[in-house]
């Protein structure tokens, strides 16, 4: 005998247990309207240019930091409509990987270097927009501008973050 295929989800409310049955077909419908929220958000890979003036590792002067991959980030466009037309198109609520991946290379004595791979979490709601218009597109730049600095405690973390955003 074959049974339907049915999918049991349990929800708790307030410590009683309820059974939700769903159909193939509804869970489809659920996982594609789930999905689209991401959709709505547009998407660019960038590259990284990393700002390191004065900052040191482990104490000592860094040669070069790198981070060699491009990174996707991804952001909103949002039109603000009136009857006679469109008002204004902004971009806003960029974002991209929780933390982002660098090679340093630094001098541990005169003559020698030592190449380690840092990893530094990003908070991606103070980044800084370079804002240019009259380019006829609404698109974030091919380059995302990381400065660090240096913490108390001598480690490396980023002091801020600019992209540059392009407006009609």
């Amino acid at each position: 005998m074959e049974y339907p295929k049915f999918i049991y989800i349990f929800v708790e409310y307030l410590l009683d247990m309820k059974k939700i049955i769903l159909t193939e077909d509804q869970v489809d419908l659920l996982r594609k309207n789930a999905q689209q929220e991401d959709e709505r958000r547009y998407r660019r890979n960038v590259t990284i240019d990393a700002e390191t003036y004065g900052v040191t590792y482990k104490g000592m002067e860094i040669n070069d930091l790198t981070a060699g991959y491009e990174v996707p980030l991804t952001y909103l466009i949002e039109q603000e409509h009136r009857s006679w037309g469109i008002k204004d198109i902004s971009l806003y609520d960029i974002k991209g990987p929780e933390s982002l991946e660098f090679e340093v290379e630094y001098w541990i004595d005169e003559d020698n270097m030592e190449t380690e791979t840092l990893t530094i979490p990003v908070n991606w709601e103070n980044i800084e927009r370079d804002t240019e218009t009259g380019h006829g597109v609404v698109t974030i730049g091919n380059t995302l501008v990381v400065s660090l600095k240096n913490n108390e405690s001598g480690e490396i973390m980023i002091d801020s973050l600019h992209i540059e955003v392009y407006n009609l």
